[in-house]
């Protein structure tokens, strides 16, 4: 589910803040992360707010970060298990 069809956040797994891109839905919670995809896959040039959007992800898998693969997701404030707060 990409940041057009977010899905309700799946109780028990964390939720992150992260990015979205707007020409090929890539998903991911670092802004580097996001900045060499935008040059790598998008042929580089600054990637303006109409081009990403902030998202909250969630996400089955934790390891190596190749193979974490996020979702977007909705969720109130107040039933995010938020990342740090613990």
């Amino acid at each position: 589910y990409g940041r057009a069809n977010p899905i309700p956040a799946v109780d028990g797994l964390t939720v992150h803040d992260g990015f979205a891109c707007g020409d090929c839905g890539f998903l991911t919670t670092s802004w580097k992360w996001f900045r060499v995809h935008w040059n790598k896959d998008h042929k580089g040039g600054v990637a303006d707010n109409k081009q990403w959007s902030k998202v909250q992800l969630q996400t089955f898998f934790t390891g190596p970060k190749s193979a974490v693969h996020y979702f977007c997701v909705t969720v109130s404030e107040d039933e995010a298990i938020r990342v740090g707060a613990q």
